[in-house]
């Protein structure tokens, strides 16, 4: 008789912040031949050996899991490019035809939040209009994890539109933004 005893390795809120940092490795990372067309939710790792002689990719689903190693018996260089996730990507492709599209569940409590890339702080309209771009990520978060108080990075300056410097006596009323 076998009796298996279990125990829990990391929270559902770990896993699932793991989950969400590797679905950035095939939605806009290193893995962007394994996106699943169905718009099936899909995170995952690459890997490389030393000299790029052996590619692997690890990916799952909110339904399987699946490894792929691509190499030679005996190692040669492979290229820049990952067969492995080319392969994954055929392999579960297949396998999810039956499926309808569905996301990592999110587990109770967390909460959506947007907040400033450079502070990490809750981000404010100045955040969301940095010449660079907008600074803001939008994240589920712990109750206790959320940031209490907002960025101090950004803030916003009125300006002359006209020249697009700082306000001086000669700037036009009409002229006058804040940027």
């Amino acid at each position: 008789e076998n009796t298996p005893e279990s125990h829990v390795a990391i929270s559902e809120t770990t896993a699932y912040y793991i989950t969400d940092l590797l679905q950035g490795v095939i939605n806009s990372g290193t893995a962007t031949s394994a996106q699943l067309s169905s718009g099936m939710a899909a995170a995952g790792k690459t890997g490389a050996s030393d000299g790029w002689k052996d590619r692997w990719f690890v990916g799952y689903t909110p339904y399987y899991v699946a490894a792929v190693w691509s190499g030679y018996e005996t190692p040669e260089y492979m290229g820049s490019s990952n067969p492995s996730t080319i392969l994954w990507n055929k392999v579960m492709e297949r396998i999810h035809e039956k499926y309808e599209p569905t996301e990592f569940p999110i587990p109770d409590g967390m909460q959506r939040v947007s907040v400033c890339v450079d502070s990490g702080m809750l981000a404010t309209d100045a955040c969301s209009r940095d010449v660079r771009g907008s600074r803001v990520m939008t994240l589920y978060m712990e109750e206790s994890a959320i940031p209490y108080s907002s960025c101090p990075c950004h803030t916003l300056v009125e300006v002359c539109s006209e020249s697009y410097g700082y306000l001086s006596e000669d700037c036009p009323p009409s002229c006058k933004t804040k940027m």
